[in-house]
Formats: structure tokens, sequence, C-alpha cells
């Protein structure tokens, strides 16, 4: 599908996407994207998607050598380092609200040789951005860098100078206690992405609570936070663990410190000097809504159904569930591209 994608496939899911994020609640989206045969300015066309919609977001193209070799590898470093570049560009112009940042991306480590970690940790360093990977999704991962490097994955990654304070690992299902060691020293975060685990069969993380810094995280199934939410701790729940859901909440609320960490603003709370980034839910408790109970209500009650209005840098985005512009060309459009896709997809095979 990743081949499939061109420059209008690439805009419309992205807009699509956000859209969607909006309805669902979200103020933010932090991304991951990968269009091998639209690799160069492919960050941009998602960045108009993100200011079209009004969200706020990050995002980053996946480094891999899985499609291209060498030469793909090389061609997702400079975007990621161009888009950077775009970034800063912008947020000198006073007149442009600063909406979009930017993470230095890579698939996975199995699919990305030392040349091209040693590429992205000058991306890094050029930059100043942080790290967005996915890392022992699959216990292959593992044996790939034990084999190949004969290290363990975080530890590979570190001895690049890849892991900081604002590193994004997703998944880490099967990350030794070194590795967390590591990512704990260097006070990354590990993204838990629940439903993406379950569909794609590959276990359950039994260890979260080794890390310190977990987020929730979807890995592009929707961007429903709040069902999200329920999963991860239903999922948990069922596989034995001792979490509740306030456990789950803090993740959901560590997403903030992500985010000001990469924008240098602070977000997640209803007060002067923080981001006015606001969801406001028309929610009818049956029972009193209090702080103590509020994990509880997360879990159990509230949903995105509930999502009156949603509030961006200070604008509506979304108000009395309804969007400030026609949506429906739109969704129109990005059904006729999204044919296009697929037969684009039947070609390839």
């Amino acid at each position: 599908m990743d081949c499939a994608l061109d420059e209008e496939a690439v805009y419309y899911s992205g807009l699509i996407c956000s859209l969607e994020a909006i309805k669902s609640g979200c103020t933010s989206v932090i991304d991951h994207h990968a269009s091998p045969n639209y690799i160069k300015g492919s960050l941009a066309t998602l960045r108009k998607g993100f200011i079209k919609a009004g969200l706020r977001g990050m995002t980053c193209y996946e480094v891999t050598d899985r499609n291209g070799g060498a030469k793909e590898m090389q061609a997702g470093v400079l975007e990621n380092i161009e888009f950077a570049q775009l970034i800063d560009s912008h947020k000198a112009k006073a007149d442009e609200p600063y909406l979009v940042e930017a993470h230095i991306g890579a698939h996975a480590p199995f699919t990305v040789t030392n040349d091209g970690l040693s590429m992205m940790s000058e991306a890094m360093q050029v930059t100043g951005r942080g790290l967005h990977i996915h890392v022992a999704e699959d216990r292959y991962d593992v044996t790939h860098s034990h084999h190949h490097y004969s290290q363990d994955i975080v530890e590979r990654l570190d001895s690049f100078g890849l892991i900081n304070s604002k590193t994004l690992l997703a998944h880490g299902l099967f990350l030794s206690d070194k590795d967390a060691q590591i990512l704990n020293e260097r006070d990354g975060f590990l993204a838990h992405n629940a439903r993406s685990n379950m569909n794609n069969n590959v276990g359950y993380n039994q260890l979260l609570s080794r890390f310190n810094n977990v987020v929730l995280g979807t890995d592009g199934i929707g961007a429903d936070m709040f069902e999200e939410l329920k999963f991860a701790f239903f999922k948990h729940r069922d596989a034995g663990g001792p979490l509740w859901p306030d456990s789950f909440m803090k993740n959901l609320f560590n997403g903030n410190q992500v985010l000001a960490r990469n924008f240098g603003a602070k977000f997640g709370q209803l007060a002067a000097g923080y981001k006015a980034d606001l969801t406001i839910l028309d929610y009818v408790s049956p029972t009193p809504l209090l702080a103590d109970n509020l994990a509880g209500h997360m879990a159990f009650g509230i949903n995105s159904g509930n999502v009156d209005s949603v509030v961006v840098e200070g604008r509506f985005v979304y108000e009395g569930r309804q969007f400030p512009f026609d949506i429906a060309p739109i969704y129109a459009e990005a059904a006729k591209v999204a044919k296009r896709v697929w037969q684009n997809m039947d070609n390839l095979d």
C-alpha cells in the first residue's frame, strides 16, 4: 500500500485522518509516514492537511532500506532534514500559526543498516529533532539485532546517539531490561499501541510498568484515543495485568509531555501559559464526576461520541459537532482517490 501512494493520495489520507482525529476529540496527532514512490515533499504535503484541518501535529518520514536499499535510506533521511528546515522557516513567520513539528523517522531497526543510523544521527544533530521509530513489534526485530549487530535494539540505537528526551519508540513488546534502562536513563518515551498489537497478533507487552514514560498510540488504526484507552485497559486486564484505569489515563496525558518537549510550549492544563488546545465534551454522567473517579469514567463511560467541540491554538476547529467548512467534497474526492490507490496496489501485484 505504501508503494501505491502518490502526492494526491498522501494529501487526502492525511487530511481525512486529521478531520477524523478532530471529530474524535484529538487536538494533536503524532504521525509516522511512508510513501516510497513519493518521498521528496511528502511531509510538506501532509503538513498542508494538518493546516487545512487546523490540527496540531508532528510527522516524519520512515527511513528504511526495505524497498530501495541505500538510496531509499538516503532519500528518507534527506526528506526528514528538509522538512525540519521547512518547519524552522515557517516558525520564523509571526503571521502563521505554529501547528506542525518534525521528528526524524525510521521504519524499524531491522530495515535500517548502521550506515542509515549514522545518517539519522547526523540528521538529528543538524535539525535538533528527536527519533520516532517502531521497535520490537515482533521478536524478529530483536533476533535480527542480536544476529547482525550483537546488541539489544535500544542499545544499538543509543550507540549512535539516537536516544534522548525527544525519542518516541513505538511498540517495544520484546525489549530487554537493558533496553528499558537506557530509555529511562535518556528520559525517552514508549508508545503502547494496544489495538495495533491485537490486530497484528504480535503479542502483549506485559512489562509496561518498567518504562518511566509510556504514552498511548494507535499505530494508524484511527485516532479515537478514548477508545484506545479502553482497549489498552481491557487488554491489560485480560492479560492478567495489575494496573487500573488511572495508569492508562496518565499514559494518555503523557502525550502532552511529548508535545511540550518538541514544541517548546506547555500543554495539558487549563491555565495561564498553556496552549489553548481543548476538547469540550457533552457528557451527562449518571454518577458524580469527580477527580477521584475520572479515570473510571474514561474507561467505562466517556467516549468520542461525547465530543462537542475542539479548540486548537485558541481557535475552534470543530464546534457544536460541526467543522467550520464543508467537508463533504473532501470525503467525496478522497473516496475517488482511494479507488485509484487500490488499483495501483493491484497493478503492483
